[in-house]
């Protein structure tokens, strides 16, 4: 067993989700301009190219330089997680474009939460210079700390689908 064949998991793995996110983003692009005026970010066309390219950039370097592309993630996930809580609306909502428009979902616990599992892939992903094919105790190693994580997201989500901090509206069931 090898914490650069573990680390290989995590790198591809990140890489697969940052691909999946940009691929979305990229599809829907009209949908995530308008996620992200709702958003009130700043020159939300332009955000709608950068951000996707930001995340397929990431995803590549994770691939060529494992330890230059985990830093790289873990800044883009870190920042994803300190900031989806405070990209609540007026009445505490928002729909969040991480996966493209046509996937947006409410804010909630576990949006924060697959940030915050993301970030660790991340950081595991560190643990190498370059990708290496994982022995069978790698990827077991890597099989299980991804249950783990899943147990511990489930754990942060809580049930929750209002954003941490936010009351939930009894009438309707949706986050405020």
């Amino acid at each position: 067993m090898t914490l650069a064949g573990s680390a290989s998991c995590a790198a591809v793995a990140v890489a697969g989700v940052l691909v999946w996110a940009a691929v979305a983003k990229l599809r829907d692009r009209r949908g995530v301009v308008v996620a992200f005026r709702r958003l009130r970010l700043p020159s939300p066309e332009l955000l709608s190219v950068v951000v996707p390219v930001w995340e397929l950039a990431v995803a590549v370097t994770l691939l060529a330089r494992p330890s230059v592309g985990a830093v790289a993630a873990a800044g883009t996930f870190g920042l994803f997680a300190v900031l989806i809580p405070s990209w609540s609306d007026e009445d505490g909502r928002f729909r969040c474009p991480c996966f493209g428009a046509a996937g947006s979902e409410m804010a909630s616990r576990a949006a924060v939460a697959r940030n915050v599992v993301l970030l660790g892939l991340s950081v595991m992903a560190a643990g190498t210079r370059r990708l290496v094919v994982p022995t069978a105790a790698d990827a077991a190693l890597f099989v299980a700390l991804g249950v783990s994580a899943l147990a511990v997201w489930r754990v942060l989500a809580g049930g929750q689908r209002s954003v941490p901090g936010r009351r939930s509206d009894s009438r309707s069931g949706s986050p405020l």
